[in-house]
């Protein structure tokens, strides 16, 4: 792979538009390899290791944090959307457990936004390269449901995902922003109500998420003798996708090699 500052860009791009596409507005140089040339500074993946804590609702009805791992997290975000209306919390974890009062839900996407603008630039990222993430994940982060996104320290992401490059940089930004799903009683309650009277609307709108939440819902459909009707369900929407775990963005700063 080579850095190709200066370098007239010619990406490849697909017939039909693609959120990936909003990771190249950035002041980073493409880089090629052969004939080819990309400049994809954000990537995204399906988590292999131990969650870094446990997220569940408690019985005050807020979000309980328990800490499962010495990588504390820096920063959480409890979001919720239902709806049109949003409402989403920041706390600073600090690597201890802490309790998260549900929001009210009368936020903006403008708004977190900002927030969460102002949280990348202060891990280490551009303005840029920050605006650009949120970007590339505006149609995944703040869709229907309720989830914690957590940032972590550079530390715990060089631990859980080596790097090694040659040569080394001057300077290496790493910014790992994870998210963990929330099924809360009133998503249980709506995906339930749905399955029963196959509401293909309501089941859209939780999409790759509505697998697991099914399995959630299972003993209370159980109860009533209406469990066969999940499978049913599940057939009756759009192929389910698996969920997204965890994306980052990485930056460096290289020294002229010698």
């Amino acid at each position: 792979m080579l850095g190709v500052p200066g370098a007239e860009e010619h990406f490849p791009v697909e017939r039909g538009p693609s959120h990936y596409y909003a990771a190249r507005a950035t002041d980073a140089s493409p880089v090629q390899v052969g004939p080819q040339q990309e400049k994809f500074l954000f990537y995204r993946g399906l988590a292999s290791f131990p969650l870094l804590f446990a997220a569940t609702i408690n019985r005050e009805g807020n979000v309980a944090i328990a800490q499962t791992a010495d990588r504390a997290i820096d920063t959480a975000i409890l979001f919720e959307r239902r709806g049109d209306k949003i409402g989403y919390t920041v706390v600073r974890a600090g690597g201890k457990d802490i309790v998260i009062r549900r929001p009210p839900l009368t936020a903006t996407i403008e708004s977190i936004r900002t927030d969460l603008h102002d949280i990348l630039i202060a891990q280490g990222l551009y303005e840029r390269e920050a605006t650009a993430m949120l970007e590339t994940w505006r149609d995944s982060w703040f869709e229907e449901g309720a989830r914690v996104f957590y940032v972590l320290p550079q530390s715990a992401t060089d631990a859980l995902l080596p790097m090694q490059m040659d040569p080394k940089p001057a300077s290496l930004a790493r910014v790992f922003v994870g998210r963990v799903e929330i099924v809360t009683p009133e998503i249980e309650t709506e995906v339930a109500n749905a399955i029963l009277l196959s509401d293909r609307a309501v089941l859209r709108k939780y999409g790759r998420f509505l697998e697991p939440i099914s399995r959630i819902v299972t003993p209370r459909l159980a109860a009533t003798h209406n469990e066969s009707k999940i499978e049913v369900a599940l057939r009756s929407v759009a192929p389910l996708q698996p969920a997204p775990s965890a994306c980052a963005a990485i930056r460096s700063s290289t020294s002229p090699i010698p």
